[in-house]
């Protein structure tokens, strides 16, 4: 069995960093997960370009080291990202940025595009060695369950259909709480979480990424008594995923909904909130916005299960990996929750075990 390659790009003049990164990630190669892939690995009288190349077209996963370095280097910029951002877009190939010292990375355009680490945007030179290391791990084990993914073939063992709740108000409704309404429409199918950056409307988006894994999909919609839905839904092993805008549910009429949402208990649900960093109304009131959340989401925000409950994901990169990974981790609990009733199931009762009080046997 070929074991996933991970791919390191980075400049040489950040040697030092990729090192850490290599003693990392050398965990999960020891350990038969992956193998590692970085320019040192060039043999001596070979073909550089050529073994750099093959080594790309064969990655599973790559880490590209951000820094004003590597930003600058030419062969970096036009033959290994340009290389790795093509394979990206014709085949998903998974691509991690990650900022290692202060530069001028927003300023690139494909970089915006994509989702960085560390998420909170501090390089990991302005943390102390705790913080980088435990920020190091981090990444190693995000990328642990991108290699750690089932194949599309095996994915669909069970659930196969997927129901996604829209919450997002439509122009006229915000209005009243925002002065910026040109990520909206006159349909709630309208909303662009990430406009102007990206131009595109969040509900065939999401439905293309559904369609790409091999699920059918369709919207709940919103309303009055809508838990019946949900219940439905759940009954016939489907997946339910919240695509919520934080603005929304600042206008009670939608607030109200979604909380009885959060207290709609199911193991087929998931919650992801897109987070536009690039609008500035959006963090002037990042504290109201993150209030609103709380009270929208009591339960879901008590528990925090990255699993099922992803907040702030800033990018739509960024929202196409989490959601991939939100369907495979939810089919996965629909498909053992299945197993475990079947195998309770049989053609005799089976005695539940009886509990007593204290010195009861």
């Amino acid at each position: 069995m070929i074991k996933p390659t991970i791919f390191i790009c980075n400049s040489p003049k950040d040697n030092e960093w990729k090192d850490r990164f290599v003693t990392q990630l050398a965990v999960l190669k020891h350990q038969g997960v992956c193998d590692l892939w970085d320019e040192s690995q060039v043999d001596v009288g070979s073909n550089r370009h050529q073994e750099i190349k093959r080594a790309m077209d064969i990655a599973h996963v790559a880490i590209l080291l951000i820094s004003a370095n590597s930003l600058t280097e030419e062969f970096i910029l036009h033959d290994e990202i340009a290389h790795l951002l093509e394979r990206k877009e014709r085949e998903g190939l998974h691509i991690f940025p990650v900022i290692l010292t202060p530069c001028a990375h927003t300023h690139i355009p494909w970089l915006i595009r994509m989702p960085i680490r560390p998420q909170n945007g501090l390089p990991l030179s302005g943390m102390n060695k705790h913080q980088r290391d435990a920020c190091m791990v981090e990444i190693v084990e995000e990328i642990a369950r991108v290699i750690g993914q089932p194949s599309k073939q095996t994915a669909r063992i069970g659930a196969g259909h997927v129901d996604f709740i829209l919450v997002a108000g439509i122009e006229n409704e915000l209005k009243s709480i925002r002065s910026s309404i040109e990520s909206y429409g006159r349909e709630t199918k309208d909303w662009r979480p990430y406009h102007p950056a990206v131009d595109k409307r969040i509900a065939t988006f999401i439905q293309n990424i559904a369609s790409s894994e091999d699920y059918t999909s369709d919207f709940i919609e919103i309303k009055r008594d809508w838990i019946n839905d949900l219940k439905q839904a759940e009954k016939k092993d489907r997946i339910i995923l919240a695509i919520v805008d934080a603005w929304t549910i600042c206008l009670d009429q939608y607030l109200n909904l979604i909380q009885e949402f959060d207290s709609w208990n199911s193991l087929n649900s998931g919650v992801l909130i897109p987070w536009n960093n690039l609008d500035s109304e959006t963090n002037k009131k990042h504290q109201k916005l993150k209030d609103a959340l709380r009270i929208a989401f009591r339960n879901k925000m008590t528990v925090l299960d990255p699993k099922s409950f992803r907040e702030e994901v800033i990018s739509l990169e960024d929202l196409e990996v989490t959601l991939r990974d939100m369907l495979i981790e939810i089919h996965k609990r629909i498909v053992e929750t299945g197993e475990v009733i079947r195998r309770a199931k049989g053609d005799h009762d089976i005695s539940l075990p009886t509990i007593t009080g204290p010195g009861g046997f």
